[in-house]
């Protein structure tokens, strides 16, 4: 059982790394970051890189708190809230998090999550957004 289990685990770090292979080091923050399974995912990829999560549940956070993370830093805070400076991150990442949102606090704060997450990244992040949306309307990868 405990094999299938770290198969199962494997294979969720698999996928996730398909989607973050996109990220670009330097700056990276996950908003809705839970008890911090995907900042660990990042920790180990890029472990030169800032990482902060921005959870609003206490507990989760300081989840991600015990897990001693050197390079991520967390927040506990809403995803709508506007806490950072414009552009000031590489990488900008929502997952898992926007139906959560849109369940608990109605679709205008889903829009208002991906404005403050729009509005963090940098230009160059920006235009890679557009590229890797491109990419895999097109059939890519």
């Amino acid at each position: 059982m405990e094999n299938k289990r770290n198969e199962k685990n494997e294979s969720r770090e698999e996928r996730l790394l398909s989607l973050l292979k996109h990220a670009l080091p330097g700056k990276i923050i996950e908003f809705g970051c839970g008890d911090g399974n995907i900042l660990q995912i990042l920790s180990k990829n890029y472990p030169e890189s800032l990482i902060v999560g921005i959870d609003i549940n206490r507990e989760r956070i300081n989840k991600v708190n015990k897990r001693n993370l050197k390079n991520v830093i967390t927040f506990l805070s809403d995803v709508g809230s506007d806490i950072f400076p414009e552009n000031s991150f590489n990488t900008s990442i929502l997952i898992g998090v926007l139906h959560e949102i849109s369940s608990y606090k109605g679709r205008e704060q889903v829009t208002n999550a991906i404005k403050n997450a729009h509005k963090v990244s940098k230009k160059m992040t920006k235009t890679r957004q557009r590229l890797c949306q491109n990419s895999q309307e097109a059939g890519g990868g």
